[in-house]
């Protein structure tokens, strides 16, 4: 089945604003990170810990750190395209395509339902 021209675009751009969740996501989600660290460093500072109990932890920090490492590379990926999307010029063309998008669904669904109607009525063969 051929897949609509609107769809296509629509799809571009709910790439678009997925993308943009994704990228504020990630950086809160770094930020909680970020804070977990300084708390878990504050706790080997501060805390009693025997060796079992240090292992432990060090092995929970690594899991946090791991987290942070992925959060933080999906940023490094998604930046150039959140960069693209804040530059006005670019954001006015984002803008220009979502009202493309409605014009383009508009003219689909005329040309789903358009009938003809006939100009000029059949002679009869009566003239004959």
């Amino acid at each position: 089945m051929k897949s609509k021209t609107s769809e296509s675009i629509s799809e571009f751009l709910d790439f678009l604003r997925i993308s943009e969740s994704k990228y504020h996501f990630c950086v809160e989600k770094v930020d909680y990170y970020n804070r977990l660290r300084e708390d878990d460093i504050h706790d080997i500072e501060l805390s009693e810990m025997n060796y079992k109990e240090r292992a432990k932890f060090a092995t929970a920090m690594r899991k946090h750190l791991l987290n942070r490492r992925k959060y933080k590379d999906e940023i490094a990926i998604l930046k150039p395209l959140i960069d693209f999307m804040a530059d006005p010029t670019n954001k006015r063309v984002i803008d220009k395509l979502t009202q493309t998008l409605g014009a383009v669904r508009k003219e689909e669904k005329h040309l789903e339902t358009r009938t003809y109607n006939r100009r000029v009525k059949e002679i009869k063969e009566e003239a004959r």
